[in-house]
């Protein structure tokens, strides 16, 4: 055998251990567990093992995901500097900037310190209540083998942990992007206000032919920055959309296993409360609060879109009243 045949080999090896984890981890979410008010209960059984098999299984996904859209994703992150530069102004930016950098950084420590503290917690409660040791044999059921508790510790590390780590910091960023062009709606909608302020005021005033060009201007500079956020948009749910989708699948079924685990343990450890209290509000706030600022970009939009109906049909209004008094070669391609 050559070296490099050997090479190969052991490259499929270390392919196939996340899907060999993966597999161990579907066959302990179907297997006897620890806790025997639980093997009454087929389906409360399998929802206590949801949590770590759709969480292992998260990670790997959303790694992969990312290597195949590694070129989309680069170009997307590209656009969005161009559409800062379009849509706020420079002045502003700076401070905005700051605010998203202070928004990224709040939500991955708080991601990070609340995965970290419910499995440590979990770990423990396992230990205290099983009294076991790192060197104590760990059962792999339903397969008839055993491995030191420490090995299968790194397993849960290597394969699960960390992956669903940069899963979770990956999703971060994607969501707050959604904070930069929600962000970048404000900024058009805070210039449509100006204008609209604008176009009251020429309601009021006897030369309108003289002044409405210089508004429509204003306007059609605005739908070219709508154009640029619209493109943006599309874009960055081609690229981010599946993401989003698998991210919020996985924390509801978590979200779902975790009550499956709090109606039925019975197990009686010194961190039981603590892990059952830590693991809930973590997958809840998973699945819930850390996707608010998608429904707050989406609700900023539609008032984009709003406004610049409301303006555009003031504006058409005034032009129509204006036509016998001036002639003005105004139009807009919205």
């Amino acid at each position: 055998m050559t070296a490099e045949t050997s090479d190969r080999q052991e490259l499929a090896k270390q392919d196939n251990a996340p899907c060999v984890y993966v597999g161990i981890q579907a066959c302990q979410s179907l297997s006897a567990p620890r806790n025997p008010a639980i093997q009454s209960s087929t389906i409360v059984r399998v929802l206590a093992g949801v949590p770590n098999f759709f969480l292992s299984l998260r990670g790997l996904l959303v790694l992969l995901y990312l290597c195949r859209k590694r070129i989309v994703i680069a170009e997307t992150c590209s656009k969005l500097r161009a559409l800062c530069a379009t849509c706020i102004h420079p002045d502003d930016f700076s401070r905005r900037s700051r605010k998203w950098f202070r928004l990224n950084i709040m939500l991955t420590m708080y991601c990070i310190s609340m995965f970290a503290t419910m499995f440590t917690l979990s770990w423990l409660h396992g230990f205290d209540f099983e009294k076991r040791k790192l060197c104590s044999p760990y059962r792999l059921n339903p397969i008839d083998a055993a491995i030191p508790t420490w090995a299968f510790i790194v397993l849960q590390v290597l394969f699960m942990y960390y992956p669903y780590i940069l899963s979770k910091v990956f999703l971060i960023a994607t969501i707050v992007m959604t904070c930069v062009m929600r962000d970048c709606s404000k900024a058009i909608n805070q210039r449509l206000s100006e204008l609209d302020e604008r176009a009251k005021r020429v309601s009021r005033n006897f030369r309108v032919g003289e002044e409405i060009d210089s508004l429509t201007k204003d306007l059609e500079v605005l739908i070219g920055h709508r154009a640029v956020l619209f493109q943006f948009l599309q874009q960055w749910n081609h690229a981010f959309g599946w993401i989003l989708f698998l991210s919020y699948g996985v924390d509801v079924c978590g979200s779902a296993g975790m009550l499956a685990v709090l109606v039925s343990g019975t197990e009686r450890s010194r961190y039981v409360v603590a892990a059952k209290l830590i693991g809930s509000v973590g997958f809840v706030t998973f699945a819930t609060a850390l996707y608010a600022p998608l429904a707050l970009a989406t609700e900023e939009t539609f008032m984009l879109l709003a406004s610049f109906s409301l303006l555009l049909i003031e504006l058409l209004a005034e032009e129509r009243s204006a036509a016998p008094a001036s002639h003005s070669n105004w139009t807009v391609n919205a």
